[in-house]
């Protein structure tokens, strides 16, 4: 089983927990006219894979007042693949998604989806890096202009778009792209008060899906021969196993872990 815990969520009601999380008005919209890459591939799919036990270590946001998942997570999704590509982990700016990509049809801190995200990256050749464009969780004017002349972009080739319902498939990208971006639902009412074990409540479906997660990996448990994806949220660290889940892989696509999933080609 999994075990629940108090965190900052906890004294609020499902309704305002809703109101300020559930942001993503993830439109399943066709996908026709973005940038896809397909490929075939006997990929080995085994037991445990998980990046960040081979370096992969990104800072675990904390979104407070804005719904900018989406940002969050498309940001370490092509900062994951740079990575696994050369080595270099540069951590990328999710507020330029949440700035200026009203265009591919996001709407702010009021939420968005990652193919708009993706599509803002390719459109505009890259992403600034965090450094250069800081995280402020909030709504604000797009600054590109200002920073542009003084800090380069991280481009990306692609977007591959995860088999709908296809848990092996969402292994396969995982295993040959780069941590994996993945909308989820979180309407389940102790999916806030998570702490620590492998989450597989039967009321999580993919009906509903309304935040982004990043899959960073995923496991086994022999205890409880269960088979589990890890995803990071961008809830602080009080929230879950400092900031992470386990979350149960091959059970009917629990939460909807792999019904509207991304990788960042580069």
């Amino acid at each position: 089983g999994y075990k629940l815990g108090l965190n900052e969520f906890s004294d609020l009601t499902q309704e305002e927990f809703s109101e300020k999380y559930k942001t993503i008005p993830i439109r399943k919209q066709t996908l026709q006219n973005l940038t896809l890459t397909s490929f075939i591939n006997d990929t080995h799919i085994p037991e445990q894979f998980d990046y960040r036990q081979v370096g992969y270590k990104t800072g675990i946001k904390l979104q407070q007042r804005c719904g900018g998942c989406y940002g969050i997570v498309t940001a370490n999704m092509i900062e994951g693949a740079i990575w696994k590509k050369t080595g270099k982990l540069i951590p990328l700016s999710a507020q330029e998604i949440i700035d200026c990509s009203y265009s591919q049809g996001n709407i702010g801190c009021k939420g968005g989806n990652m193919p708009n995200s993706l599509d803002y990256v390719i459109e505009n050749n890259g992403i600034l890096s965090e450094e250069c464009y800081k995280f402020e969780d909030k709504d604000q004017s797009c600054q590109t202009d200002k920073y542009n002349k003084t800090c380069e972009r991280t481009q990306i080739r692609g977007i591959y778009n995860v088999s709908e319902g296809d848990e092996d498939d969402l292994a396969i990208a995982l295993i040959n792209y780069g941590p994996v971006g993945a909308g989820i639902d979180i309407s389940a009412s102790d999916f806030k008060q998570y702490r620590s074990g492998i989450y597989d409540n039967i009321n999580c479906t993919s009906s509903g899906i309304s935040h982004a997660v990043l899959i960073v990996g995923f496991g086994y448990d022999s205890e409880q021969k269960k088979e589990f994806w890890v995803i990071q949220n961008s809830w602080g660290v009080s929230w879950g196993q400092n900031g992470l889940m386990q979350l149960a892989r091959h059970s009917q696509d629990r939460c909807g872990i792999s019904s509207y999933a991304f990788a960042a080609v580069v």
